[in-house]
C-alpha cells in the first residue's frame, strides 16, 4: 500500500472532551486500532497556538490517521485551552504553558479512565515544552518525547533512544 500525504488508514475515531481541574473543556479526538488492545498510547501536544498550532497540525493529524493501523497505537489529539481547530474550540485562554499543565493532566487522566496503557507524551514545538515541563508526578504516569526524536520505523516507535514495548 502506498501512503501519500493524505492517506487515512482504518481506525476507530471518536470525538472527545477533556475536563481540566480548573474547569476548562478541551476538544479532541481519540483514534484507536480497529480491533484489539493498543500497544501504547500517544498523547500528542500541538505547536504554539498563537502561531497556528492546533490538534490538526499536520504531523499530529498524520499520526492519528496512520499509527492506529500501522503500529497498533492509540492516539489522543486535543486543543489546549483557548485553541480552535476544525474540530472546535477549547474553552479558556492561552497561558504561555502555565495553566496548560492542567490540560496535559486532563489528557493523562482521560487515557487512564479509558484503560489505555503505556502512555507517551509526544510534543511538537510548544508541545515539547509542555511535555518537558510537566511536573514529575504527571511525568511518572506518562513517558515523554519530542517530535524530533519521534519516528515510525518498521511498526515500532523510537523515542529518544528508547523503544516502546512490543506486547
Amino acid at each position: 500500500m502506498e501512503i501519500t500525504s493524505n492517506t487515512v488508514l482504518p481506525a476507530t475515531r471518536e470525538d472527545i472532551e477533556l475536563h481540566t481541574a480548573d474547569g476548562q473543556v478541551l476538544v479532541g479526538e481519540l483514534a484507536l486500532p480497529e480491533s484489539g488492545t493498543p500497544t501504547a498510547t500517544l498523547i500528542t501536544l500541538h505547536p504554539l497556538p498563537t502561531h497556528g498550532g492546533f490538534m490538526d497540525s499536520h504531523i499530529l493529524r498524520k499520526a492519528a490517521n496512520r499509527l492506529p493501523k500501522l503500529a497498533n497505537l492509540a492516539v489522543i489529539r486535543f486543543n489546549t485551552r483557548g485553541t480552535s481547530s476544525p474540530r472546535g474550540a477549547s474553552t479558556g485562554s492561552f497561558d504561555r504553558g502555565v495553566l496548560e499543565q492542567h490540560d496535559v493532566a486532563a489528557a493523562i487522566e482521560f487515557a487512564k479512565s479509558r484503560g489505555l496503557t503505556n502512555l507517551w507524551l509526544v510534543g511538537w514545538s510548544f508541545g515539547t515544552e509542555l511535555a518537558s515541563s510537566t511536573d514529575q508526578t504527571m511525568r511518572s504516569r506518562a513517558q515523554s518525547c519530542s517530535r524530533r526524536h519521534f519516528i515510525e520505523q518498521a511498526k515500532r516507535i523510537y523515542c529518544a533512544g528508547m523503544s516502546l514495548p512490543n506486547h
